[in-house]
């Protein structure tokens, strides 16, 4: 009799835990298992070329800024006695720069053109005192 009771409180538990089971797994339709995945595409930020740590007063009493353009580099200028004068520029593939005014003298204008090879697309860097334009 033992056996019995044993028995069918067994089965009852088993019973009861079978539609609790499936609905962890997901069920047996189009719910949770069994299907495929699609991963998120990549972000597409901006590539962070510039070396901000550089940026400042320095030991001679310039002042080096840099700006961020785009996706394609990074252009550092230096200030010093009232003129400037481009510091560095960097470019990353495929993107290529040609600089058109260097700065210094009377003219303190730091401009840059840069190009992508693949689309042909270009971005105008011009830096003056109180303005910096990029685009």
């Amino acid at each position: 009799m033992i056996n019995r009771l044993t028995l069918a409180a067994a089965l009852g538990a088993a019973v009861l835990a079978l539609p609790g089971t499936a609905l962890a797994r997901g069920g047996s339709g189009s719910g949770g298992g069994g299907g495929t995945s699609t991963t998120p595409p990549p972000t597409t930020d901006p590539v962070v070329l510039c070396d901000y740590s550089l940026d400042g007063v320095q030991p001679d009493g310039s002042n080096l800024f840099s700006n961020q353009v785009a996706d394609a580099g990074c252009v550092t200028v230096r200030q010093f006695n009232g003129t400037l004068t481009l510091y560095k520029a960097t470019a990353v593939a495929p993107w290529s720069y040609v600089v058109t005014s260097n700065g210094g003298g009377t003219n303190s204008r730091v401009a840059l053109t840069y190009t992508n090879s693949v689309t042909n697309q270009k971005i105008d860097v011009r830096i003056e005192f109180g303005k910096t334009k990029i685009g």
